[in-house]
């Protein structure tokens, strides 16, 4: 069993999408505070530590995939001012940084295929294309 703070086991249960810790939480906090059985937020919950684990691995799932978001987007934001300055190098080490992390964007592998073509070097721009379609789809 974890024994946690009520206020992350909330957050766990608001954000994390686990279907077994809302199950949990329904039955041992909500429904005993619709029947006046708990009639305060406790200071700590004790989960089963099968539903924390679970919870906790979706939540930092969750984490990761908005922080790869953000950072895609700032690095796609970032080559886009670097293009309109003409800094087409930069361009392309922010571009190739984007699309190292992974996330299914295209608009980085575009960039980068365009680049690549312009400076004749078709052969990264057959790659880069190869990595899009598995990442995009």
């Amino acid at each position: 069993m974890a024994t946690i703070d009520y206020n992350y086991a909330a957050n766990l249960y608001v954000r994390s999408g686990s279907q077994l810790l809302k199950e949990w939480w329904n039955d041992n906090i909500f429904a005993p505070m619709l029947r006046g059985e708990i009639k305060t937020e406790p200071k700590q919950v004790t989960i089963p530590d099968n539903i924390y684990i679970d919870a906790e691995e979706k939540y930092n799932a969750k984490i990761d995939e908005e922080y790869r978001l953000q950072r895609t987007a700032h690095l796609n934001t970032l080559g886009i001012q670097y293009e309109k300055m003409g800094q087409v190098q930069k361009a392309i080490e922010v571009y190739e940084q984007c699309a190292e992390i992974g996330y299914p964007a295209t608009h980085c592998y575009e960039r980068l295929r365009i680049l690549y073509r312009r400076q004749g070097d078709y052969e990264k721009a057959r790659l880069i294309q190869e990595k899009e379609r598995k990442i995009c789809g």
